[in-house]
């Protein structure tokens, strides 16, 4: 989902939407908490009209000068083929129709990355992790890559080999600390 800080919502003066509230699942726990409403909504010459946002902190701080304000979610590139090129700081939104098959715009070396779409808008892709395939949810906003502990127990790390592994913390969207382990594994494949 999209989502506007409280801070941001402050700062922009947007109402809070009395009529709708949103369940925010997160790693750390659920959240209920109230939109915003925002009169005009811009991206990439894209305009949506009266839409209410989901107003909620983000998982971690960010350092970033004019301040982060938010995230931008698949309720809005849902519509689009999203083209990241990360090394130069773009994004492209297309609207593709009637294609199919692998293609590359501009004709330039890329890796062709087959995706299960979970309605309403989570893309999963096979992953291999030390020769074993395992589902992965596309999380681009995510610090790190994670999985949770029966997935790794199906790759045979043992409770003894877990708490071997160094512990470190961090946060999710709902503001709650979570405790987690690092665990080196031999290969990610994608």
């Amino acid at each position: 989902m999209t989502a506007v800080t409280p801070d941001a919502a402050i700062a922009l003066q947007l109402p809070a939407d009395r009529a709708r509230r949103t369940t925010v699942h997160s790693a750390g726990g659920t959240l209920v908490t109230r939109n915003s409403r925002v009169r005009d909504f811009e991206v990439g010459g894209q305009m949506w009209l009266d839409q209410s946002l989901v107003t909620s902190h983000l998982a971690r701080e960010f350092q970033e000068d004019p301040p982060v304000a938010g995230l931008l979610g698949s309720n809005y590139l849902a519509d689009f083929d999203v083209e990241l090129d990360v090394p130069h700081g773009r994004m492209a939104l297309w609207q593709v129709h009637d294609c199919s098959g692998d293609f590359a715009l501009r004709g330039l070396p890329h890796f062709r990355l087959p995706l299960l779409h979970y309605p309403p808008a989570r893309m999963v892709a096979i992953v291999e992790i030390d020769g074993r395939p395992l589902h992965a949810l596309i999380d681009w906003g995510a610090a790190a890559s994670v999985m949770n502990e029966a997935a790794a127990t199906r790759l045979g790390v043992t409770p003894a080999m877990m708490a071997a592994d160094p512990i470190r913390h961090g946060r999710g969207a709902d503001g709650n600390d979570i405790e987690f382990r690092v665990h080196r594994f031999s290969e990610l494949r994608v």
